[in-house]
């Protein structure tokens, strides 16, 4: 059996409430996140990541940056996760985890970043044994199209968007200009 934890330097992200789980990938993309938003000089910013799950990617942004985090998490069990994550790690005063519907937020354009791990199966095979896992891994719930929404409404003209996803969805599915860079 996995562990309920996941141990880094300077913090630990228990994930025995949440669908998601740390993996190598959200591991991988959250070190790449933070070391570009510092490799672009915009370590002191305002950040949201939509569907932060365990929190892992505030939690390693906060690590690297100074900037002040919000986080979304429409999953209650994942929300409460997140949040304890935050509250135990040495930097809860600039992160804030929000239990919401990240498409029912009133957003204003004062996102410098916005980042997202979304669900991006769409048409796959679904636990029978999980209704958590399904919300976490497929898009029945948030769409691209709501996505793109979000963004246009929270992030600044000038903002950085972000996104892990299977290149053939991204690709498939991105109707905007994208500028694609690979791990």
């Amino acid at each position: 059996m996995a562990n309920s934890f996941f141990k880094f330097k300077q913090f630990t992200v228990h994930q025995d409430k949440t669908a998601m789980k740390v993996t190598t990938d959200s591991f991988l993309f959250g070190a790449w996140v933070a070391d570009t938003i510092v490799k672009q000089g915009i370590a002191d910013t305002r950040i949201l990541d939509i569907g932060t799950g365990t929190g892992l990617l505030p939690l390693m942004v906060a690590q690297q940056t100074k900037g002040m985090i919000d986080a979304i998490e429409i999953d209650p069990a994942a929300f409460e996760q997140a949040n304890t994550n935050k509250e135990q790690s040495p930097w809860p005063e600039r992160i804030t985890v929000q239990q919401a519907d990240a498409r029912q937020l009133e957003l204003q354009p004062v996102y410098d970043i916005m980042i997202s791990n979304p669900p991006f199966y769409e048409k796959e095979l679904k636990s029978d044994k999980s209704a958590a896992k399904n919300v976490a891994h497929h898009d029945d719930g948030l769409l691209w199209s709501d996505l793109v929404t979000i963004i246009e409404k929270g992030l600044t003209a000038e903002g950085l968007f972000f996104l892990y996803c299977l290149l053939k969805e991204c690709m498939k599915r991105c109707s905007f200009s994208i500028q694609v860079r690979c791990l």
